[in-house]
């Protein structure tokens, strides 16, 4: 996890205690991007292979390919609960027509980023200076929190990250405000934290919560060897 406190989610604990306002840390463009590694050639064939089959160069990014309307128009998106929303990473282009707005218009207050910096480098658009494919600033200025919470695709995360993610998504929601959730595809990782909430929030079985998701968001996949089970069961 990044040591840097204004992205790290070990800030959402002394956030959730202090009661801050819906900003749990401002970012400054490309404040992560230091930390990158070079990016190899494994990285542009995974790509590559991604961006078969959609117009927009990434499969996982492409609305067009999700199942049913996406709950944003551009962006591959579902809601899991009335408060979660699950999607795919926003891009920088999205947000020029408009969507941190229609974020902050429909009560969204909170966006986690699971996203390591420099992550998929070439699906879709690409990234930014920032080392996402949208600059966090962007959806601060609309009045939309942002909190980075990375860890690797397809692993498992510390506890205490989760339970940081979690307490976070917590506060939110407890102030009837709304949260987005997104990694690179916005199934796995944020299949996963979701999942957790639910556990926590409403007492469900772990089984019960990735069922949950699952039926919400289409293709959503609870990262391998059941960790939703591990870490919230």
């Amino acid at each position: 996890m990044t040591t840097d406190t204004r992205s790290s989610c070990s800030t959402a604990s002394t956030w959730s205690e202090n009661g801050a306002t819906d900003r749990i840390f401002e970012t400054s463009e490309g404040s992560s991007a230091s930390s990158w590694k070079e990016n190899g050639i494994t990285d542009r064939i995974v790509c590559f292979l991604e961006g078969l089959g959609s117009p927009s160069g990434c499969r996982h990014e492409d609305f067009r390919l999700q199942n049913g309307e996406e709950a944003f128009r551009g962006l591959h998106s579902d809601w899991v609960t009335n408060e979660l929303l699950a999607c795919a990473r926003p891009t920088d282009a999205m947000i020029e027509d408009g969507l941190a707005h229609r974020f902050a218009e429909r009560g969204i207050r909170l966006i986690v980023n699971l996203e390591e910096p420099g992550e998929h480098p070439w699906c879709g658009p690409g990234i930014t200076a920032s080392g996402f494919s949208y600059t966090p600033d962007k959806f601060i200025k609309a009045g939309v929190g942002y909190l980075h919470a990375p860890w690797k695709d397809m692993a498992c995360p510390p506890f205490p990250t989760m339970l940081s993610i979690v307490q976070s998504i917590s506060v939110v929601i407890g102030r009837r405000q709304k949260v987005a959730v997104h990694c690179h595809a916005g199934l796995g990782r944020t299949g996963l934290v979701i999942a957790c909430y639910l556990v926590a929030a409403n007492s469900l079985a772990a089984a019960d919560a990735v069922a949950v998701v699952r039926a919400m968001r289409y293709h959503a996949w609870i990262t391998a060897n059941t960790e939703a089970g591990s870490l919230c069961g």
